[in-house]
């Protein structure tokens, strides 16, 4: 890999090849606003990570860096650049204009198959927020979607509740 391709949630890495993504502005807010929403929930021993990666699958040299994620702090206090995916409980994604294929397609495919038991997509281009849930055999059996300002309860094993209202306005944001 190109060491100077950049991590965490300023960077992708998928097939061998770097993939920046958006990080700062309001894709940061709604990041750390979901991340507000989820840390009073969180399981005894886990925490919040944005700047680990996930392998594809165990012992894979391909990986994806989710902007937000949930594991266990035994994992995640690590020297590699990349995690276990069986060790993930959530994941989620602020999907831009760059990131529609990869973030609905290419790693909710992912993280199903790794049997990540929640996978949050927020969208401000279609104006909702999905949940993804109850992976069996590869797919996410349940999709929960909300409009754009509403509440989303999550599910066990992370019950928190995610208030879109409280993510920036969608004022003057870029059109699919």
């Amino acid at each position: 890999m190109n060491s100077r391709c950049p991590r965490g949630p300023g960077g992708d890495h998928w097939g061998g090849h770097p993939r920046l993504t958006d990080s700062g502005g309001k894709h940061g807010r709604i990041i750390r606003e979901v991340g507000k929403a989820l840390k009073p929930f969180l399981p005894e021993g886990y925490d919040l990570e944005g700047n680990l990666g996930v392998d594809r699958a165990p012992g894979s040299d391909d990986f994806s860096v989710p902007d937000l994620f949930v594991a266990p702090h035994h994992v995640l206090d690590t020297w590699e650049t990349e995690i276990p995916p069986i060790e993930v409980i959530f994941t989620a994604e602020v999907v831009s204009r760059s990131s529609q294929n990869t973030d609905w397609t290419s790693k909710r495919k992912q993280y199903a198959q790794s049997g990540t038991p929640l996978y949050l997509l927020v969208g401000p281009l279609a104006e909702e927020i999905v949940l993804f849930s109850d992976p069996v055999g590869g797919v996410y059996r349940a999709q929960h979607t909300v409009p754009w300002g509403d509440k989303l309860q999550l599910p066990e094993p992370l019950p928190a509740l995610v208030d879109s209202s409280r993510f920036p306005s969608l004022e003057g944001r870029p059109r699919p």
